[in-house]
């Protein structure tokens, strides 16, 4: 072995044995194939709060290509859409800040198409209320959309609110 010709101690060998057996387990195509999207999902929610917290568009829109080549081999992954509507949304919100409302419109377009797709995929209390804040914002972007849109916006938060009455994402 390895770690006793090295004259590893025996505590380090345990953790050096089980390190290199996760290593093989994790490299494994069935492991891939079972665990990828969530794999994905798990780096876009660590980059897409990276983003946030530098206020950088140029690092959420490198997350929607992320999220996109992974929807190209997971197509109807509600988890990864979810993420492409938060990235989104994120991105449609920062544009705002910064005046560029066109932006922010295709932005927040992007996001609803994203959320009512995952939606359909994987009914999580937090892409109903996403996508609530989403209508909300267009109503707020155009006016005459109220009419169509508030009901809407106002019954996928209280779907989210029902689904999840304990979540703080919510």
């Amino acid at each position: 072995m390895i770690a006793a010709s090295l004259a590893i101690p025996v505590p380090m060998r345990c953790s050096l044995v089980s390190s290199l057996a996760l290593v093989v387990a994790t490299a494994s195509p069935l492991h891939s194939q079972l665990a990828g999207a969530g794999v994905w999902a798990d780096s876009a929610r660590r980059e897409i709060a990276a983003a946030v917290a530098e206020n950088s568009a140029a690092r959420l829109e490198g997350t929607v290509a992320m999220l996109d080549r992974a929807l190209a081999t997971h197509p109807d992954d509600g988890l990864l859409l979810h993420y492409k509507g938060y990235a989104y949304y994120r991105l449609a919100t920062l544009a705002s800040s910064r005046g560029r409302e066109r932006d922010a419109k295709a932005s927040l377009e992007a996001a609803g198409d994203a959320l009512g797709r995952s939606a359909t995929a994987l009914r999580l209390p937090e892409t109903l209320a996403l996508r609530s804040v989403v209508m909300g914002q267009q109503i707020g972007g155009n006016p005459f959309t109220a009419m169509r849109n508030g009901r809407r916006a106002s019954s996928l938060m209280s779907q989210a609110l029902e689904a999840g009455p304990t979540n703080p994402r919510v």
